[in-house]
């Protein structure tokens, strides 16, 4: 999933599943999550559903509901 998009620089994809990730319990340190989505926003953030994924994903590790 998450780490496999970022791998073929497919950022659509890969906001899309760390958005998702985000809500699981137990999700792997190694997945590297919250770095992943800084890179993921650094390198395909001019795409607006990238952005929006990202900070869906950023909202709701914080708690709130999106």
């Amino acid at each position: 999933g998450f780490v496999r998009a970022v791998r073929r620089r497919d950022w659509r994809q890969a906001a899309g599943a760390g958005r998702w990730l985000t809500l699981l319990s137990g999700v792997p340190d190694t997945v590297g999550l919250e770095a992943g989505l800084d890179f993921v926003e650094l390198m395909g953030g001019q795409d607006p559903l990238v952005a929006l994924h990202v900070q869906a994903a950023r909202r709701m590790r914080a708690g709130a509901l999106v």
